[in-house]
């Protein structure tokens, strides 16, 4: 093992370990750590103890921790040894942890938004991607459930579609789809409490009374008193 002079002025360094010219282990500690082989980690122990001896390289001196911590991440991101416990190049799980909440509560400007829409573009999500979104989001409110629309988003949602072609022109319902449409309209008579007379529709009632059949809903629906000075109830 190397022996490397300490500097007794510095409180912090950060040092290397070679097997040879490969580096297996980038540390930071006080200017007695390098030598120590106490307190380290299993991989670092297993493959000490299947070498005769291993160097010590001294990197940095310093007195700012700040700075032997930002020097230790650089080298284990540039040389990744193979005895470190840490991913993506950080020195502890609490680092990594606050480095990936960089970006927590910042709004990412409205060009560099536009520039990953633009390459997400014609990009398919696949079914693996899709269920995991919805496991996600099973369970959690709808952010828009009670919410309307203001009137400026409705109007851009008008202007966008200006021009636009109706993917419901000129199509019709399937046979299937008209006989569950009938059979969903089944014991939805009304009866006129004035008359006494069951219709067996909403429209065949406001034919043949003369009113607006929205009133006629709306009174059903308990938010209208009558509907034309008429009163019904729904009859099963």
């Amino acid at each position: 093992m190397s022996h490397i002079s300490i500097y007794p002025d510095k409180a912090y360094c950060v040092y290397v370990h070679r097997d040879g010219a490969t580096v297996f282990y980038v540390g930071k500690g006080r200017p007695y750590r390098p030598f120590e082989a106490s307190r380290r980690n299993r991989k670092w122990t297993d493959l000490v103890s299947t070498l005769e001896t291993y160097d010590v390289e001294i990197v940095l001196w310093t007195n700012d921790n700040a700075e032997a911590t930002k020097e230790e991440a650089r080298l284990i991101r540039l040389w990744h040894p193979s005895c470190n416990q840490m991913m993506n190049g950080y020195t502890n799980e609490a680092q990594r942890v606050a480095a990936s909440r960089t970006h927590a509560g910042k709004v990412v400007p409205l060009g560099i938004r536009q520039k990953i829409s633009a390459s997400r573009i014609g990009q398919p999500v696949t079914l693996e991607t899709r269920q995991k979104i919805a496991e996600a989001l099973k369970g959690r409110a709808s952010p828009l459930k009670g919410t309307s629309l203001s009137l400026a988003a409705r109007q851009k949602i008008s202007v966008a579609r200006i021009g636009q072609p109706n993917h419901w022109k000129g199509r019709q319902h399937t046979e299937a789809t008209k006989e569950l449409m009938r059979e969903g309209k089944l014991g939805m008579s009304i009866r006129c409490l004035e008359t006494g007379e069951v219709f067996p529709s909403i429209n065949e009632a406001a034919r043949s009374l003369g009113i607006s059949k929205s009133n006629l809903r709306l009174h059903l629906k308990g938010r209208n008193e009558h509907a034309a000075g008429y009163t019904f109830e729904m009859v099963a």
